[in-house]
C-alpha cells in the first residue's frame, strides 16, 4: 500500500456504513456498537474472498429522524465526510447529493444512530450537479477540517 493511501477504520461507501475489524480507536476508546439504523436494507455485499466485512446501512430517504422529522435524506449521494461532531458528542455525516445539487449534514449519536438532518446547501443554493467530495484534514492535507465538493455540470 502506498504512503498516500491509508486504511481508515471508517469506510463509507455511499449510504451503507462499513467498519473494518477494530474495537478501539487510536485513543483507546471503545468503538460504537454497529447495528443497521436505516429502514433501507443494505444492497451491497463483499465479493467472495474479499474479507470478513459487514455492512450497516445508516440512513436512507425513507428514514424519519427524531430531531428533524421533515428532513429527507436526498437522492444520489456522491461523496461524503464522516467526522466527530466538533460541537458536541457523536458524529456528523456530510454528503453531497449529485442530482439535487445539495449538501446535507446528518448528526449521529455515539452509537451512530442518525438523530437530526439538515441541508447546508439546498437545491436553490447549488448551481451545478455535484460530483464527488472529500474531507480535507490537518493530518492528511495540512488544513481543515474542510468538506470539499465540486460541480460537474450546469448552464
Amino acid at each position: 500500500m502506498s504512503k498516500k493511501m491509508k486504511l481508515s477504520k471508517w469506510m463509507l461507501p455511499v449510504v451503507p456504513f462499513v467498519m473494518l475489524a477494530c474495537n478501539k480507536d487510536k485513543n483507546n476508546v471503545d468503538a460504537p456498537e454497529l447495528v443497521p439504523h436505516s429502514k433501507t436494507p443494505s444492497m451491497i455485499s463483499a465479493l467472495a474472498g474479499a474479507g470478513p466485512y459487514e455492512f450497516f446501512p445508516l440512513i436512507g430517504s425513507d428514514d424519519v429522524l427524531a430531531e428533524s422529522p421533515s428532513f429527507v435524506y436526498g437522492a444520489q449521494p456522491d461523496g461524503q465526510a464522516f467526522m466527530k461532531n466538533p460541537n458536541g458528542s457523536g458524529y456528523m455525516l456530510i454528503t453531497n447529493h449529485e442530482i439535487t445539487r445539495a449538501v446535507s449534514r446528518v448528526y449521529l449519536d455515539n452509537n451512530l444512530k442518525p438523530t437530526k438532518g439538515e441541508y447546508i446547501v439546498d437545491a436553490e443554493g447549488g448551481q451545478w450537479r455535484l460530483c464527488s467530495a472529500t474531507l480535507a484534514t490537518p493530518e492528511e492535507h495540512g488544513f481543515g477540517p474542510l468538506f470539499l465538493t465540486a460541480g460537474e455540470s450546469g448552464e
